[in-house]
């Protein structure tokens, strides 16, 4: 049909001439000029042939047919060049038809002027212009939504790699601290050597350290030294090394730090057998860490379940244009996303989120929204519209100078992850106790595994590292997508669930982390619903209420502000009681609309 209405329209611009000069050349010269720049070869000479049958039909001449195809496959020759170089070699090629081949009955000014009016009008077409009709029918430019999930994959798994690094990495120093639980004096000295040669002087320039007998020697007798003293300072460094060492401070606190270690750890049977168990138990979480790792190689996968030509008709059925469209699939087969490459002026209308909701059968929202490197295009995410949103209210007060408590925040995926830590007692030691439970459970949990096997990996280690200090965990795993909500404790304090007309409890039964090797922490699964409040908060917090007196004090508060809420249920603990650290952590549960 297309191809009548070219070969009709060409066919009557033909009995149009003005001043001698044929108005369907001009437009043959310009189409080909222009197809040459915006289109591949196989159309140029498919539209070309169209409009030369049409001029030939009218003209009953084969004369004007072979000079269009001249012109289409001089353009088809240099369509990698520029417009200029295009429109300068047709010229040529037809003034070497009309004086030296004789293509034309009669060759003069008016042949040139039907050349040079449209190469003139051409030239001065700006070339963002030449993008945009690619854009529109050029076959060279496309697989833009499949590059962009190859590389969004490849960034992925990049920042996977890097967090089972960031894991290992936190586990090496943890396996550093358990060899110091069983080390001989022997041991530890050619541990440390060996750990201040490879992190601190393996690349220095200092002739000194250079000399591995003369580093081994030197630090021996720190070490020495820092076991008689119990630590070493700078007034211990002869004067030559602390003025040339750069990493002078960084070798005295990584002495002191191993040397506090090993005086701290019972150096018995037990111990050992306990670092041994912690180890294996470590392995074995890797192993589930890799699993999860292979499986997640294809969370963004294609999905076989639509057609791309079926997708992209279903828009063009609404008369709205995409250029390309990809539906992505998790490891689960269930719709992960859809990728869309639209015109930059249409990127973001509600049109596309409508008629994609109308194919998958859910809501959808956009989640990125960028130009490529395509003039006139965009590339659009749109991802599953999670139900539900949060707000975090947290408010914290200290018994000492350091808080016991720490917590953190991190949102993976479809689902947000609080954590709440208190180290046993206050200050510094019960600090970094928790703190050190929490970067070891968020490592884990970037590096895919999931909570609860990560927080028995967690309490094999703290059983030989923290002797006499243990800590609780309560966290708590929020899907957005329907409001499903997992509480994981390790012997924390109940949490609350404040809904509309009454307040669930959620109530611990394991012992705390790094008592014993087998505990499983307590695991209850429930809901949320819009406008509701779960409260988490340390034992300081809880113990300064009963448990009935909390429950009245929160269903009397009547803010709909989690951070007032934190800040109001903190202040009545600090009133009622201050010995220990406080810490209250409210997550307010909003539907989005």
């Amino acid at each position: 049909c297309n191809a009548c209405v070219i070969i009709s329209l060409f066919f009557s611009l033909s009995k149009i001439e003005v001043y001698n000069i044929n108005l369907a050349y001009i437009i043959v010269i310009a189409t080909i000029i222009v197809s040459a720049l915006s289109l591949n070869e196989s159309k140029i000479l498919l539209l070309s042939l169209l409009m030369a049958i049409g001029v030939c039909l009218e003209n009953a001449s084969i004369s004007g047919f072979s000079i269009i195809l001249v012109w289409a496959f001089t353009a088809i020759i240099l369509k990698n060049t520029n417009k200029y170089i295009i429109s300068l070699s047709i010229l040529i090629a037809d003034i070497l038809l009309g004086t030296v081949f004789n293509a034309y009955i009669t060759y003069n000014i008016f042949n040139l002027i039907t050349i040079l009016i449209p190469c003139l009008f051409v030239i001065l077409i700006r070339n963002k212009h030449f993008y945009n009709l690619s854009v529109y029918f050029n076959t060279n430019i496309n697989k833009i939504a499949e590059n962009y999930l190859i590389n969004s994959n490849n960034y992925y798994l990049t920042n996977k790699v890097n967090s089972v690094k960031n894991a290992l990495n936190d586990l090496s120093l943890i396996y550093n601290k358990l060899y110091l639980n069983s080390a001989s004096v022997s041991d530890l000295i050619k541990f440390i050597t060996e750990k201040v040669n490879k992190n601190y002087c393996k690349n220095c320039n200092i002739n000194y350290c250079k000399n591995k007998e003369n580093l081994k020697n030197n630090v021996s007798s720190l070490v020495n030294l820092a076991l008689n003293k119990g630590k070493i300072t700078l007034l211990d460094i002869s004067s030559g090394q602390s003025l040339n060492c750069f990493n002078i401070n960084q070798i005295i606190n990584f002495i002191n730090d191993s040397i506090e270690d090993f005086n701290n750890f019972n150096k018995n049977i037990n111990n050992q057998n306990k670092n041994l168990v912690a180890i294996s138990d470590n392995f074995e979480g890797f192993n589930l860490i890799l699993d999860d790792f292979i499986k997640q190689n294809n969370i963004n996968k294609i999905s076989d379940k639509f057609k791309t030509s079926d997708l992209v008709s279903e828009f063009n059925y609404y008369n709205v244009f995409v250029k390309e469209i990809i539906i992505t699939e998790d490891k689960f087969n269930n719709f992960n996303s859809a990728i869309l490459v639209v015109k930059t002026s249409d990127a973001g209308k509600l049109i596309y989120a409508e008629i994609l909701e109308k194919i998958l059968g859910f809501k959808v929202s956009i989640t990125e929204n960028k130009p490529t490197k395509y003039i006139g295009l965009n590339i659009v995410i749109y991802k599953i519209k999670n139900k539900f949103s949060l707000f975090l209210g947290i408010s914290q007060k200290s018994k000492l100078d350091k808080n016991g408590d720490n917590y953190f925040y991190e949102k993976i995926d479809n689902n947000s992850i609080i954590a709440l830590s208190d180290g046993m007692g206050s200050g510094d030691l019960a600090n970094k106790s928790s703190n050190y439970a929490l970067d070891l459970l968020y490592s884990l949990e970037k590096a895919g595994l999931e909570t609860k096997y990560a927080l028995n990996i967690i309490n094999k280690l703290i059983i030989p590292y923290n002797q006499d200090n243990f800590v609780t965990i309560d966290a708590v795993n929020i899907n957005l997508l329907n409001g499903e909500i997992n509480f994981i404790k390790f012997a924390s304090s109940i949490s609350l669930i404040k809904r509309k007309n009454q307040i669930d409890i959620i109530k611990p039964e394991s012992l705390p982390i790094g008592i014993i090797n087998n505990v499983s922490p307590t695991l209850i699964t429930t809901a949320v619903e819009e406008n509701e409040y779960i409260i988490m908060a340390s034992d300081g917090v809880v113990d300064a209420f009963s448990e009935d007196s909390l429950i009245e004090f929160i269903s009397n508060v009547r803010t709909t502000n989690a951070q007032m809420l934190a800040d109001q249920i903190l202040e009545e603990a600090q009133y009622r009681s201050k010995l220990d650290d406080l810490t209250c952590i409210v997550i307010k549960v909003n539907k989005n609309v």
